[in-house]
């Protein structure tokens, strides 16, 4: 087999591996959120959810401090989101003193975006995210030490391959891992900036008395 078929078979396996992944995480996620209620009364939040494994969790609404829409490259082509909740209360004994910590909850598996703030209206008004008003002033520390740190790797890898091929004059062989250094050196650079870009673009705060909202992420994304 030459060059072209062993990246075509590589290619085709590696599709049907990431649509077998995508199956199998619908499949879980139905699992896991089957049959999923929100009740909610005037101070606590009850979520119930899952098929084999029941959940019922039961949280002050005082105890709310923060909510997370979270948006991934998929969730974002298709327009969903899920939403998370901080709960602070929740308490432990580290070198004799008792410490509070935040757990990360699920509010609402998956949603569509143009729905989030009609849903936080109705069960948690007051924490629904306010516009951005305030954005990075800066693309540059998005991707910088990402790219010194993946050039140094790639640089080191080339010349200790261009070592290995002079001292066993290996040219062939040489050649071909240099060349596949190189294109995957770019393909990784060219991911991180297209990364940076989108969190350049996105990132940001906003504020007033009562509530903060920070937008953060590149192609996964996250506002809280």
């Amino acid at each position: 087999m030459n060059f072209v078929q062993i990246s075509l078979i590589f290619l085709g396996g590696y599709l049907i591996f990431v649509l077998f992944s995508f199956v199998i995480a619908i499949l879980a996620s139905f699992v896991t959120y089957y049959d999923f209620r929100i009740y909610k009364n005037k101070t606590d939040l009850e979520i119930n959810y899952g098929l084999f494994v029941k959940n019922k969790n039961t949280f002050k609404l005082s105890k709310i401090k923060a909510i997370r829409i979270n948006q991934g490259l998929i969730k974002r082509i298709f327009g969903f989101v899920s939403i998370n909740i901080d709960v602070i209360g929740y308490g432990e004994m580290q070198n004799n003193s008792y410490q509070n910590r935040s757990l990360n909850n699920v509010l609402i598996p998956l949603c569509k975006a143009s729905e989030v703030e009609e849903l936080l209206l109705r069960i948690l008004d007051k924490y629904t995210p306010l516009e951005k008003q305030e954005k990075t002033k800066s693309m540059i520390p998005f991707f910088s030490w990402k790219v010194i740190g993946l050039s140094i790797f790639f640089g080191l890898a080339i010349i200790f391959s261009l070592i290995w091929g002079i001292s066993f004059k290996g040219y062939l062989v040489m050649g071909i891992v240099i060349g596949a250094f190189v294109c995957l050196y770019l393909i990784i650079l060219t991911f991180i900036l297209i990364n940076a870009k989108l969190a350049y673009s996105y990132d940001g705060i906003a504020f007033d008395e009562n509530k903060l909202t920070i937008f953060h992420g590149g192609f996964y994304r996250s506002k809280i």
